[in-house]
């Protein structure tokens, strides 16, 4: 797995910073949604998902990508010294 660069770390707490508000505004429409009716909040819920939803997918997305090749790593070539059936 690659190491993790100086930038990286810099640039996460205001990437969780970022998230959290952006979750937090996604919440506080749906609460506003929920005063107008019934209605209203399946059509914010919809608009969300792809506003909030789709981004956090896309970056959580690779990550999970990196986890699963990390624990499942087979070599599919073997060596060079070995003989291929």
């Amino acid at each position: 797995m690659r190491r993790l660069h100086l930038l990286h770390i810099l640039l996460l707490a205001p990437g969780l910073l970022a998230v959290s508000a952006l979750v937090w505004l996604a919440v506080k429409a749906l609460k506003f949604a929920n005063e107008a009716g019934n209605h209203d909040v399946l059509l914010m819920g919809w608009v969300l998902m792809f506003v909030v939803g789709l981004p956090l997918l896309l970056a959580i997305l690779p990550l999970a990508g990196a986890l699963q090749s990390h624990a499942a790593r087979h070599h599919i070539v073997p060596n060079a010294g070995l003989k291929i059936p």
